[in-house]
Formats: structure tokens, sequence, C-alpha cells
């Protein structure tokens, strides 16, 4: 499950939206995309940070997940929860992408 979260004190915080990914990749796969889309719209603020997150469905009990890592050795904020809460660290980054269209 993907999901698009609010910012609690630089750590994810409520679920804006949550999207269920069918078929996603294996642990090990590589260079798989997961794609998620709103087809209604979900407004956003310009300059507020948000959360991409992925988490497990009602009906899974335990899964690996990874990133995979940026080349470009350039390093970013991240956040992950074993089940005990939220806990940020700092690692090399991965490549993650919100598109949207700017209304007034």
């Amino acid at each position: 499950m993907l999901s698009l979260n609010a910012d609690n004190n630089r750590l994810p915080g409520t679920a804006l939206h949550a999207w269920i990914v069918p078929n996603a990749p294996k642990y090990g796969t590589c260079c798989a995309i997961d794609v998620a889309k709103d087809g209604l719209g979900i407004a956003l603020t310009k300059g507020t940070r948000y959360w991409i997150v992925a988490s497990l469905n009602t009906s899974e009990s335990a899964s690996r997940m990874e990133w995979d890592i940026s080349t470009k050795h350039i390093e970013e904020f991240f956040a992950f929860n074993n089940g005990n809460g939220w806990t940020g660290f700092t690692a090399f980054a991965s490549a993650f992408a919100v598109y949207g269209e700017t209304t007034d």
C-alpha cells in the first residue's frame, strides 16, 4: 500500500490518501516502479513537506520492502516504522515523485 501523508514534526503524520498497489514487485526485484494515481486529485500546498509511505495492507502480516539507493550519493532524511513508532534517519536518497497540476 502507498499513501501520501502529512508531515508531523519531520516524521510522517496522518495519511491524506492511500492506494493499494496490486502486484507490487517482490523483494530483490530490480528496477520496477510502483505508480499510484488519483483521478479526483488531492489538494496540496506549495512549500509544504509531505511523505510517501509504503506499508502493509490489512491482509498482510509481514513484508520486506526496500528503496533502491541513488547512484548520485545524495543523502536525504527518511523515516521508518517497525511497529514501535516513526524513527528518522539520514541515508542516500531514492527517487520519488508526486506530480500534479496548479489550480487557482
